[in-house]
């Protein structure tokens, strides 16, 4: 079901049975039985019924008055839902927070089955968004004190059976996504401000060694859902409740009340006081739970700002004036310091592209020169040769086999055909990693003595930054496109998929754990469909539709599951074949993480290349099936593969969207309808 299905069926729902919530004879044969300050009455009992909310979301809610008591009736549309949170109220209200309590929830009186209805009593007290504005300073003070004490033992009350959610659906990035690209589409000359500040949060990201504990949360915590008369809090709306990051319950408070003050005109020197007295509070009370509270604040300002900025009930320089605190807001929290007093929407704060350490494709050719110098073969790379006694630098056939300008240079050094080298350049940290993950690799079992293969690492040049390692021998599986004759396509697949499972076997750990929205790339994602949303607007709907669905299966991806040490960038052009071994080069992306990651790569570039070379797509078919052979030795990956196949689909749906035209035999139209088809696959894929 498409998310407009969805709407529609909501909205159908809440025409055909919200008056089926008001008639009398509901109120009194089923809302007032469950009432205990109205049992055993002999007399009728009148009441008043009325709609108070009702919203396009799944929920709204009655309010039902019999004279002094008022209780209030939650409908859903999800079935579950209403079950739920009549559940985790009723468990709430049995751990510490019954009226009475000071820090108290609705009291849950029932729940009707057959019309979805959770029934709870009124909470005391006015929300505190109005209690702080029209009380005293220190009365407000106290009060947000008192919402900050409610989180905190919130946060600290044990309730099984609570949904985790995904690490994904944690950090909110999807979440955003769409806004972003709305945002784009409408008002294209701002997209590059959009992809400069994701570039910025995807830095301030949640670090997979510095995550929260995991907490009941409550998923809409701001001020209007804290009831107080200054001396109790009751919080209501817990339909979120689930267990996940408690970081975000604190910054969505934060951010309400900064968003009354940027955009309603509050008075900011109180906003701030209070800003201040809650966040004081909380960390008192709980300490270790606020590790990400930067990155979700910004996330919440980056998300108010684009929304500001796609919105049409602003002129252009109030959207200025406000939208330039938002960034501010922003830029203190991802950055620790405002960078310039007065920010220009339209200026991205960082470049767009490549990072500004690394290096253009002309500063590594002047690299490449000192390292095809004579001298340098002679000094450094001589000695390291099998037998280098015969031979002499200048029998060394030197060439640069790569520079595609991403901060690595590749060269080639030969001395005869059984003795090539391979030196990768690095501009980053990545260049020692990568030969102490090269050489574990070949003494845990991956050398020239067994069948799968890497490549012998020879040496690290730390003054150079220069990783050598021996040439592998065979052809690579990506000749078999080439119709090489040598090169089976289908039977070099199978032997591809036998090569991951063994790394996927292998007891290494090296390396930090890689976070889920790394492995799935989803800020790069988002960039993408920034840039894809602007420049094809007509194709937004497709585009949201597409990533609707994606969304919808990152959500089923469990909270844990097992890792294991993976390549990084498994494709066919890194797989070499030869009669008795197979080896796979470029171990630079090597650390743990889902093993679904490493096939759905291999899968999704395998499969593009087949079509856009017009190869036989039925024998690239064959190739597939062959290669998912590998989940019979790797099981544990069936639950990911489709999520992480999708994934990547779109990363190249994305990248051909936005150019707007095709390249090579395929034209715009047919790789789009291809990729379309791609991922609906993969999405179906279990």
């Amino acid at each position: 079901m498409t998310a407009a299905e969805t709407r529609l069926g909501r909205r159908n729902w809440k025409e055909r049975n919200s008056d089926f919530f008001l008639p009398a004879d509901f109120m009194t044969r089923r809302v007032a039985s469950l009432v205990p300050d109205l049992s055993g009455r002999c007399n009728p009992i009148d009441g008043q019924a009325e709609i108070v909310r009702s919203k396009s979301n799944n929920r709204g809610t009655a309010r039902y008055i019999f004279g002094s008591v008022v209780v209030y009736g939650k409908f859903y549309f999800d079935n579950s839902l209403g079950r739920a949170t009549h559940n985790s109220l009723t468990q709430l209200w049995k751990r510490g927070f019954a009226a009475g309590s000071g820090l108290e929830v609705p009291e849950p009186l029932g729940f009707i089955e057959e019309a979805n209805l959770l029934v709870m009593r009124q909470a005391d007290g006015i929300p505190l968004s109005e209690f702080a504005c029209t009380n005293s300073i220190d009365d407000a003070r106290a009060a947000t004190r008192l919402a900050a004490r409610w989180l905190a033992k919130y946060h600290a009350t044990e309730i099984p059976g609570l949904p985790v959610q995904s690490p994904c659906e944690q950090i909110e990035i999807l979440n955003i996504a769409e806004t972003l690209a709305k945002t784009a589409a409408q008002r294209p000359h701002y997209s590059p401000l959009l992809i400069g500040m994701l570039h910025d949060l995807h830095a301030a990201a949640p670090k997979a060694n510095s995550s929260s504990p995991l907490v009941p949360v409550h998923g809409q915590f701001r001020p209007a859902h804290v009831f107080t008369d200054g001396k109790h809090a009751t919080v209501i709306d817990i339909e979120k409740i689930c267990l996940s990051d408690p970081a975000k319950d604190v910054a969505r408070f934060v951010h309400v009340l900064k968003k009354n003050c940027f955009e309603e005109g509050s008075d900011r020197q109180r906003t701030g006081e209070l800003i201040d007295e809650f966040i004081a509070e909380y960390r008192e009370l709980a300490p270790s739970n606020s590790v990400n509270l930067s990155y979700f604040r910004a996330l919440l300002a980056f998300k108010a700002l684009a929304k500001l900025v796609k919105s049409d009930k602003l002129g252009e320089g109030e959207r200025e004036a406000i939208g330039g605190m938002y960034r501010r807001e922003f830029e203190y929290l991802v950055h620790g310091t405002v960078w310039a007093a007065s920010l220009s929407m339209q200026q991205p704060s960082v470049p767009t592209s490549i990072s500004a350490t690394e290096p253009d494709k002309e500063s590594l050719a002047r690299k490449a020169l000192k390292l095809t110098n004579q001298a340098f073969i002679e000094a450094r790379i001589l000695p390291l040769v099998p037998s280098h006694s015969n031979w002499y630098s200048a029998d060394c056939r030197c060439q640069i086999v790569q520079n595609t300008g991403t901060g690595r240079l590749t060269l080639r050094y030969e001395f005869g055909p059984d003795n090539v080298l391979f030196a990768k350049l690095y501009c980053d940290n990545l260049g020692p990693s990568s030969y102490e993950v090269n050489r574990a690799l070949w003494e845990a079992g991956f050398n020239a003595d067994e069948r799968y293969q890497v490549p012998r690492p020879v040496a690290f040049l730390s003054d150079h930054n220069l990783l050598l390692t021996l040439g592998v021998p065979g052809t690579p599986l990506r000749a078999a496109f080439d119709g090489h004759g040598s090169v089976d396509l289908v039977a070099g697949s199978r032997e591809a998929a036998n090569w991951l499972a063994a790394l996927h076997r292998c007891s290494l750990k090296m390396g930090v754990p890689e976070p889920d929205w790394d492995s799935l790339k989803l800020f790069r994602m988002g960039s993408r469909l920034i840039k894809a949303a602007a420049a094809r607007a007509e194709q937004l709907d497709m585009l949201r539709e597409l990533f609707g669905m994606f969304e919808s299966r990152v959500a089923t991806l469990p909270a844990t599951r097992p890792f294991v040490f993976t390549h990084g960038r498994y494709h066919h052009d890194h797989v070499f074949l030869s009669g008795g071994a197979t080896a796979v080069i470029d171990l630079d992306r090597c650390r743990p993480s889902d093993p679904a990651k490493d096939a759905a790569e291999f899968i999704r570039v395998l499969r593009m290349t087949a079509f856009k070379r017009a190869y036989d797509m039925n024998r690239a078919e064959e190739a597939t099936t062959m290669f998912l052979t590998y989940l019979a030795e790797i099981p544990e990956a069936c639950a990911s593969l489709g999520c992480y196949w999708a994934a990547f689909v779109f990363h190249s749906l994305l990248s051909v969207c936005k150019k707007g035209s095709g390249k090579g035999t395929r034209s715009w139209d047919e790789l789009m309808e291809f990729y379309v088809t791609e991922m609906r696959r993969a999405l179906a894929f279990a």
